[in-house]
């Protein structure tokens, strides 16, 4: 007996030397890092946690929080999954009007990606990423694997804004750096976020409230992600709130939304940005339009059988300035207001037919 206890014991040992044991190797660590942008987040808390393949929360695998430029990085050590990035409170500048916004409870932007044991990842955090996360769900409700789903839905949302939404780290168009840049992904991820602004900036006004205090960026972010995960479409029928598993018409506030929210106005307002005085870079209305024309015109099932509207479909606002009056004699200077959002290049009159200069 004492023998084979003693073989026992040898036996063990030598798998110990050999790193054979019963304790399995320590898991490599690599980290997770991006922006937090709706504008920038400052002071945001991010979370990252385990996804169960039925899209529910699981362990949480590691916490930060962004600093001035949204920016964060968490070090994991975790297996090989699908992880859900959230982030939560801090604050963010809207583009349009300057005006300072905090996340409240129940705001919340997510990114949904795969992690990889040992390989560092780049996750931006943004409205367009909360939508693809709010569209895995929906796939995976109506039976996708969530493998696939993520692909597809992520896949969907950057064909739509013509550019990776997960990797592509969005610029702070407001930002006097920016000045000469020439427009590549990053500017265009950033005047997506600011045409969102710029079109909350008016709803305020439509809805006579001050500008970017109940109807701002944070929350048309919400109901977007409400509105897709309901149906697999962004369409303006979806859940009433992040709890909510009743469809209806949904609104911000007295301004109706439907998928042409999300095509042309959106896009009308990457281009109205460049107006705006904040609007930092030197782009202009031809550097824009091409990639308005692709939101505006794009026939993605998201959108559902609504058919897309002309980027352009009313023509310049004109307003007399001075004088204002009817009738005149003599020689006179007209002055007149012309404004469009896609710029005027030119204005003529004519007089009884006759072109004047």
């Amino acid at each position: 007996m004492a023998l084979a206890a003693m073989g026992a014991l040898v036996m063990l040992s030598g798998c110990d030397d050999e790193g054979g044991g019963s304790f399995p190797a320590e898991r490599p660590a690599s980290t997770v890092s991006g922006h937090a942008v709706d504008a920038l987040i400052r002071n945001g808390d991010v979370k990252i946690y385990a996804l169960s393949p039925d899209v529910e929360k699981g362990e949480l695998l590691g916490t930060g929080v962004t600093d001035d430029l949204g920016f964060y990085q968490i070090t994991l050590q975790a297996p090989s999954q699908p992880v859900l990035v959230e982030v939560t409170g801090g604050n963010y500048i809207e583009e349009s009007s300057g005006q300072t916004v905090s996340l409240a409870g129940g705001d919340v932007l997510r990114a949904i990606t795969f992690y990889e044991s040992g390989d560092p990842i780049s996750v931006m955090v943004t409205p367009f990423t909360n939508m693809a996360a709010g569209l895995v769900e929906f796939k995976v409700r109506n039976g996708t694997n969530l493998n696939n789903a993520i692909t597809e839905a992520s896949t969907a949302i950057s064909t739509i804004a013509g550019l990776d939404i997960l990797t592509t780290v969005p610029r702070d168009v407001t930002n006097p750096i920016l000045q000469g840049h020439p427009l590549d992904d990053g500017m265009r991820y950033g005047l997506l976020t600011a045409a969102i602004s710029t079109w909350t900036e008016q709803a305020s006004v439509a809805n006579n409230q001050p500008v970017h205090t109940l109807y701002t960026s944070i929350r048309l972010a919400k109901i977007m992600y409400n509105d897709i995960r309901a149906d697999g479409q962004l369409d303006g029928f979806g859940y009433t709130s992040n709890t909510s598993s009743d469809i209806a018409a949904l609104g911000f506030g007295i301004v109706p939304l439907d998928a042409n929210t999300f095509r042309a106005a959106i896009a009308r307002n990457m281009i109205a940005f460049l107006a705006n005085e904040r609007n930092a870079t030197s782009l202009t209305v031809q550097n824009v339009l091409p990639d308005a024309r692709h939101l505006a015109n794009t026939t993605h099932a998201m959108f559902g059988s609504l058919p897309p509207v002309l980027l352009d479909e009313e023509g310049p606002m004109v307003s007399p300035v001075d004088p204002t009056g009817t009738n005149y004699s003599g020689s006179i200077l007209y002055k007149l207001d012309v404004s469009d959002f896609t710029a005027v290049e030119s204005v003529e009159f004519s007089v009884n037919g006759v072109a004047m200069h």
